[in-house]
């Protein structure tokens, strides 16, 4: 019997890393303005988001395939 990938968990970590990055972008306010806070909220954080995403899919996928 063949095991199924554990998509569920990847997708529980998306959800997180969502959540952390909007309280991070709630955070940078206090230390950058203008420009800056604006490219790292449309730019900087959703990068950040799917390259953790990535990350951790591929690290449970080698987990996985053991």
């Amino acid at each position: 019997m063949v095991d199924v990938y554990p998509l569920w968990l990847e997708k529980l970590v998306f959800l997180g890393l969502v959540i952390v990055s909007g309280f991070t972008a709630v955070l940078l306010e206090d230390y950058i303005s203008g420009y800056a806070l604006y490219s790292s909220w449309f730019c900087g954080l959703p990068v950040a988001v799917l390259l953790l995403t990535e990350a951790t899919g591929r690290v449970l996928q080698s987990f996985h395939t053991k």
